[in-house]
């Protein structure tokens, strides 16, 4: 087989598997108004409504214990006002520890394309066409030939871990394209020696370093990562030092601008308990979800639940050999040297930190280690190019059960929005019994817009009986956020048994989990 052959046949398969992912990423969101964990935080951050929640929830205003049409809750999750840039800044300072950067990209991509959970995720998937092309424009700068860079990026963007990322409304597709962005600008400054090239990858490494900060605040462990490398090159040259004070400038000029303005007083993390939301959990769940993070770079989530969990322990042991295996002989050598080494910093320290405790327990997954995967591909690009035969077929191997894997997901995803089928009897009342802007925002997002729905603290609810229970015989769902106990209390102690028929308060009203189906009809389990 000749060179040329070889090489379209492998862009064909690039472009079927960007086109698949797509396929995937717009099919698995076209018309879903479903919402998880964070996704309605980041709403409401984009559409500038952040501080109007903190308003209520300061002084008890209405719609806050108070029955009203759910469409007056769902406005939070649509733009009112359009570019309200500095509002959204400012919300995010006072009420929450993260970057504006993401959530004014989907401020303005809404203000041309509509307000939607959908709309916010083909966002999403544009960045990662833009991540899939410059992943391939990253590996040709750092040693890899044309047809190994188009493998590499396809199988990234085709893999569980990307679609999983990249049908979640948050930051961390958005950082990944910055890391790549950085790795770019690393090649161009260290691979090439043309000084042209080298001073516009230095100006490349201000701008996404920039970028990155405000994007998220873990970009500045991927950055530090790329920092200490140079600092520790032996010789380091005027690009080294270039580079290690523009960052520097950079990321402190950036971290400047946005503190400032913040009140001191909100400096310190442990005075945003409410817009943390942790989860306190043990060290073995915590190993747990790490092994489950890492295994997911090949495997979907909803496989690695299958035998008890089994699957992610062996998966998670996997990744950790694999990936010895994948450096232990050119780690040393070329590019591989800095590329292992910002893929180790990287992983290393997010699971260091998250078992250490200081990040929530909740924090683990795919998605925190967005900067990580696409320099693990990279790695196995140029593994598969300068390796032997044994290391090629342990490539295409690893290679092939990532797609597979991807297309098993992105296959799940689609099925599912076109099988899905609106409820044959939808509550009439609804109530929810947390104000966390995580959790009420996705209960209520589903709903149907004219649906009557009672938000109020459960506390609050247990004791104000007679001010929310429907009147007559109507019936009322009650969501429980099953995760956050913001009193300690329970429903059990209501004389509620969860899913059941509440016979010792009126026999129309039945509680049902918050991560279940809004759905469930009252009554019926």
């Amino acid at each position: 087989m000749s060179n040329t052959s070889h090489d379209r046949r492998i862009r064909l398969a690039f472009w079927i598997l960007v086109i698949a992912g797509l396929i995937f990423r717009i099919g698995g969101a076209v018309g879903d108004r479903s919402l998880i964990h964070d996704e309605p935080l980041s709403l409401m951050a984009a559409t500038g409504h952040l501080g109007v929640i903190a308003h209520w929830k300061a002084h008890g205003n209405p719609p806050i214990a108070t029955w009203v049409p759910a469409q007056q809750w769902q406005n939070l999750l649509v733009i009112e006002e359009r570019w309200c840039l500095d509002r959204i800044r400012s919300d995010l300072l006072k009420y929450d520890i993260h970057p504006p950067l993401y959530f004014w990209s989907v401020h303005a991509w809404m203000c041309f394309f509509g307000s939607a959970a959908q709309t916010a995720r083909f966002f999403n998937a544009l960045i990662a066409v833009l991540i899939a092309v410059t992943l391939v424009g990253a590996g040709r700068l750092w040693g890899l030939r044309t047809g190994p860079s188009l493998l590499v990026a396809g199988a990234w963007f085709i893999g569980p871990s990307a679609l999983a990322i990249s049908h979640e409304i948050r930051h961390y597709e958005l950082m990944g394209l910055w890391a790549v962005g950085l790795i770019v600008a690393q090649g161009l400054v260290f691979q090439t020696p043309d000084s042209r090239k080298r001073a516009v990858g230095l100006c490349l490494t201000y701008l996404t370093v920039l970028l990155g900060i405000l994007t998220h605040y873990h970009f500045a462990i991927f950055a530090a990562g790329v920092a200490v490398w140079a600092l520790c090159r032996r010789r380091p040259s005027t690009g080294h030092v270039g580079f290690l004070v523009g960052t520097a400038i950079g990321m402190g000029f950036i971290s400047a601008w946005y503190v400032l303005g913040c009140p001191v007083e909100l400096l310190d993390l442990g005075a945003l308990p409410s817009s943390i939301d942790a989860v306190d959990v043990g060290q073995l769940e915590k190993l747990r979800r790490t092994f489950w993070a890492w295994g997911n770079i090949i495997v979907p989530f909803r496989v690695l639940t299958l035998w008890n969990g089994v699957l992610g322990w062996i998966l998670g042991f996997g990744f950790i050999a694999f990936s010895v295996w994948l450096v232990k002989t050119r780690a040393t050598q070329g590019p591989m040297q800095p590329l292992t080494f910002y893929f180790v910093w990287n992983v290393m320290w997010l699971t260091g930190l998250y078992l250490a405790g200081h990040s929530p327990g909740h924090a683990m997954g795919p998605k925190y280690l967005a900067c990580a995967w696409p320099v693990l591909f990279l790695l196995m690009g140029l593994r598969f190019q300068d390796g032997g035969f044994e290391a090629r077929r342990v490539i295409w191997v690893v290679l092939f059960v990532v797609v597979t894997g991807g297309f098993a997901k992105g296959s799940q995803d689609v099925y599912s929005r076109i099988t899905a089928r609106p409820p044959a009897e939808a509550p009439s009342n609804v109530v929810v019994d947390t104000l966390i802007r995580g959790e009420f925002g996705r209960m209520v997002s589903s709903l149907d817009p004219e649906t009557r729905v009672f938000i109020a603290p459960k506390l609050w609810l247990f004791e104000n009986y007679d001010v929310w229970r429907p009147a007559g015989n109507d019936d009322a769902v009650v969501f429980s956020s099953g995760r956050h106990q913001e009193d300690g209390s329970s429903w059990v102690d209501f004389g509620v048994v969860t899913g059941a028929v509440v016979e010792s308060c009126s026999p129309s009203i039945q509680v049902v989990p918050g991560f279940l189906c809004w759905s469930v009809a009252a009554g019926n389990q």
